[in-house]
């Protein structure tokens, strides 16, 4: 069977009282790169966009946020993939849709 790729996913998270929005693709259950992450400002009401290179967050953050942002990833990745998966093997009668 094919791999499914996920393209320009975006994850939202919320990390010690602020909004982050990662944009991410993943190329299998256990397989994603990082392509943007953006911290909701409320003064300037808009992103801020953090440089980001191979996974790793450039800017003065912690530890930690790197880890809370991968674990929501991780947990957003795997239940994309099983809602994938599941559509895929699970049969729809179409015809019950249309006999209400």
């Amino acid at each position: 069977m094919e791999e499914i790729i996920f393209d320009s996913e975006e994850v939202t998270f919320t990390f010690e009282d602020k909004d982050y929005s990662a944009i991410v693709d993943f190329y299998g259950e256990d397989d994603w790169k990082l392509q943007s992450l953006a911290m909701w400002n409320d003064k300037e009401k808009e992103w801020e966009t953090f440089k980001v290179s191979q996974n790793q967050i450039w800017v003065s953050h912690t530890k930690s946020l790197t880890e809370f942002m991968n674990n929501r990833i991780d947990e957003y990745g795997n239940n994309a993939f099983e809602t994938a998966y599941t559509a895929q093997y699970e049969p729809t009668d179409w015809k019950d849709d249309y006999n209400d």
